[in-house]
């Protein structure tokens, strides 16, 4: 039995590592793949403004700021600011959070294979852990998102928890406060992980310290969440004049919902396991606990379960545009599906699964460490600019509304997305305020300007603004 333990965690090793590896082999490419490009941009803009104006990490900056601070609070820019401070010794490079993310989300994995280990047999959590490698975590873990990386911190508290109430060392808890805290701020959604500690009363009810303890931790973690994301952020929002998501009321939510029944089907069913065979093991593996009844599985998998749908619900229209927020949910995925595995009676079979579904998901997603030529075009920013303009100029930009344009332009200033040409009464207003160069994406606009020409191409046109 031993060996056999060791054969799997050493074989678990193996495998997040290799996977590890080869998607650091395109960490360094630029940040315009065909996903998610305005959210890496985001979190980019974040990290390089506190490296350059200010390192305050409660006033997080992006660059297209409309001659405003361009402070916006979204999430707890944790991973960003830990960015920028590598940057400090090695100088910026756009890829730090790729790395800083990967090596989270891949230990992640481990934990959550050790964890898995603790409550079911070796099989079914080297299976969990190999389906949530090739899920919707294969590609995330290596954006500049905080979504996998939040998601991992919770798993790796979730493990101390779990040592403190075996154990009852005090680091344990410690780390349990520490991780679970950063995991919530990051992202909202790794508070409904918080269940699975209230599950642990139930096993350790007699051992009343303990209990405490966790109960204080947890709580003053959801009350910090609670803080910065529904008073803090919101303050700050009317505060600076930047739009903050809150979500949608659950009426809206549910309606929304309701009204796109086939994207919410694709959403928590493919887009996480990225397998269509495994969403068939997926629904097996429902019928087996209903037909086995077993209550620790249904009070745990079932109520996570309850309470991701509640957030779905509270999401609305957010979780039928962005495949990301299937992410909390893709660990309960994976352990239903190896229970599922563990229980066909031929190894073969069982194994032959896994890996067919495993390809399925590396397939799916192949296209996604590969850069998008709908985006390729705007990387030329980052030369054109500064041949045309100094550090401190602003500048205005006329494209779509992503801001990765913006981003390799690497100034200050307006991102006009509304398709009429401008006005020079606004092209005044900006002048004033030390905007001095046009750029028209004309991708987008195909506009012309009365103001001296300095470059253009097939993608951009270029304008000095000078005052008349």
């Amino acid at each position: 039995m031993k060996m056999a333990n060791w054969l799997y965690d050493h074989g678990m090793l193996t495998i997040i590592v290799v996977f590890f590896i080869g998607r650091l082999v395109f960490t360094t490419q630029p940040p315009i793949e065909y996903q998610h490009t305005w959210r890496q941009s985001t979190g980019l803009m974040y990290a390089r403004n506190f490296l350059e104006t200010d390192a305050n990490i409660f006033h997080p900056r992006i660059d297209d700021n409309a001659g405003g601070t361009g402070i916006v609070v979204l999430e707890f820019p944790i991973m960003y600011y830990i960015h920028a401070a590598i940057s400090i010794p090695f100088g910026y490079q756009h890829y730090y959070s790729r790395i800083i993310n990967l090596l989270v989300s891949s230990l992640g994995i481990y934990f959550f294979y050790l964890l898995v280990l603790k409550y079911f047999n070796p099989r079914v959590a080297l299976f969990s852990a190999s389906i949530l490698l090739t899920s919707i975590w294969l590609a995330f873990a290596r954006k500049t998102m905080q979504d996998t990386f939040a998601i991992s911190l919770m798993i790796i508290g979730l493990y101390y928890i779990d040592a403190y109430f075996s154990k009852g060392r005090w680091r344990d808890i410690i780390l349990y406060f520490l991780l679970t805290s950063l995991a919530c701020l990051a992202k909202i959604p790794a508070v409904i992980y918080f269940i699975f500690p209230m599950m642990l009363i139930i096993k350790y009810k007699d051992v009343n310290t303990r209990v405490f303890m966790m109960l204080v931790s947890s709580g003053i973690s959801v009350l910090m969440c609670f803080a910065w994301y529904f008073i803090y952020a919101p303050y700050i929002s009317k505060k600076y004049g930047y739009w903050h998501n809150l979500g949608e009321s659950f009426t809206d939510g549910f309606l929304h919902l309701l009204q796109d029944i086939p994207t919410v089907l694709q959403r928590f069913f493919h887009d996480g396991g990225q397998s269509f065979i495994f969403i068939i093991l997926f629904l097996w593996g429902w019928m087996y606990l209903f037909k086995t009844k077993a209550k620790w599985y249904f009070l745990s998998i079932g109520g996570f379960t309850a309470l991701f749908l509640l957030y779905m619900v509270k999401s609305g229209n957010y979780f039928l545009w962005h495949n990301y927020y299937i992410i909390p949910y893709v660990p309960i995925f994976a352990i239903v599906v190896s229970i599922t595995l563990d229980n066909i009676k031929s190894k073969k079979l069982a194994y032959g699964l896994l890996v067919v579904g495993m390809l399925e998901g590396l397939f799916q997603q192949a296209k996604d460490f590969s850069n998008s030529p709908n985006e390729e075009y705007k990387e030329k920013l980052e030369v054109l600019v500064p041949q045309f303009s100094n550090e401190d100029d602003k500048i205005c930009l006329v494209s779509s509304g992503n801001p990765i344009g913006f981003y390799f332009a690497h100034r200050k200033g307006w991102m006009e997305t509304k398709g009429n040409k401008l006005e020079d009464e606004f092209l005044q207003k900006i002048i004033d305020q030390g905007v001095t160069l046009l750029i028209v994406n004309k991708r987008f606009s195909q506009d012309k300007y009365d103001r001296p020409l300095k470059y253009e191409d097939d993608d951009y046109a270029i304008y000095e603004l000078k005052s008349y």
